[in-house]
C-alpha cells in the first residue's frame, strides 16, 4: 500500500494476510495505521514552533473530523448541508497548513496536535 510522504517519497507499508483481499474499510485502517507511524516517527524531529502557531477555522476542523471518521466528500457535503467543491476547498486549506500530502494524513496530524476529536 503506497503511502506519500513527501513530494516525489512515497513510503510503501505491506499487510501480510490470510485473506485473499481486504474491503476498502480494512485498507482505509492500514492507511491511517501507516500515516500514524510516519507521523509520529517524524514528529522526533518536529520544531514545535510550527505546531503552536497552526490555526484551523471552524469549518476546517468540522470537514477535517469527518473525513478522520472515513467520510468521503459526497457524505461530508450531505452532513453539512455545502457543495463538494466548499467540501473540497476547505481540506485543501488543512493540507496546506499542516504541510501534509492528503487527508488522512492532515486528520493523523490534526489529531495529533489536538486540532480535531474525531
Amino acid at each position: 500500500m503506497p503511502l506519500q510522504v513527501t513530494t516525489g517519497t512515497v513510503m510503501l507499508v505491506s499487510i501480510a494476510s490470510t485473506e485473499q483481499q481486504i474491503d476498502t474499510r480494512q485498507q482505509m485502517a492500514i492507511q491511517l495505521a501507516a500515516s500514524q507511524f510516519h507521523y509520529r516517527y517524524c514528529q522526533l524531529g518536529l520544531d514545535r514552533s510550527q505546531v503552536a502557531g497552526t490555526v484551523l477555522s471552524p469549518r476546517e476542523r468540522e470537514c477535517l473530523s469527518w473525513a478522520a471518521q472515513g467520510r468521503d466528500t459526497t457524505e461530508i457535503g450531505d452532513i453539512l448541508a455545502i457543495s463538494d467543491n466548499t467540501i473540497k476547498f476547505h481540506p485543501k486549506n488543512v493540507l496546506h497548513k499542516l504541510g501534509c500530502h492528503n487527508r488522512v494524513q492532515a486528520a493523523v496530524k490534526a489529531t495529533c496536535m489536538g486540532l480535531i476529536h474525531p
